[in-house]
């Protein structure tokens, strides 16, 4: 009988997604700095600075609303001004988790991370991210991070 819960168990646990309520992501991106979550289109995003770098964070799953807790995964986006093939290509290289890639003038940072029961781990990974890429591209401010994302000029 124990083996066979314990078969049931190995068996479901890759099915069990572990998830989050928006505000519950939104306080652990209140430790890194300021942050405000927002629903454009119905889809919580939460916009933040850490540092001198700005980023998003869009939350996704299944039930993922700003009333709900089935947000399991995070994409984290930041963004610095254009920088050399040489630099994009050595970060890349690198298996840190993460892309660049050179959109227009801009340089974009892209990472999606499963929300595993563990948010504090999750911003604590980002956090990691944005800083080695603070030291390897220059960040923009939570201005212009909010006007790229706006489509609109400064």
């Amino acid at each position: 009988m124990k083996y066979l819960i314990a078969t049931l168990a190995t068996l479901l646990a890759p099915s069990l997604a572990w998830a989050e309520t928006p505000q519950a992501l939104l306080d652990q991106a209140l430790l890194l700095g300021p942050a405000q979550l927002g629903a454009p289109e119905g889809q919580p995003v939460i916009f933040g600075q850490a540092g001198d770098a700005a980023y998003v964070a869009n939350l996704g799953g299944p039930d993922c609303r700003t009333d709900a807790d089935g947000c399991d995964t995070i994409r984290f986006s930041s963004f610095a001004p254009a920088a050399d093939q040489a630099a994009l290509d050595a970060w890349n290289a690198a298996g840190n988790g993460s892309q660049v890639a050179l959109d227009g003038e801009w340089v974009s940072l892209s990472a999606e991370m499963p929300v595993t029961g563990n948010a504090q781990a999750v911003f604590a990974n980002w956090n990691a991210l944005l800083t080695q890429f603070v030291q390897t591209f220059e960040p923009v401010s939570y201005t212009h991070l909010r006007a790229h994302e706006t489509g609109r000029n400064l």
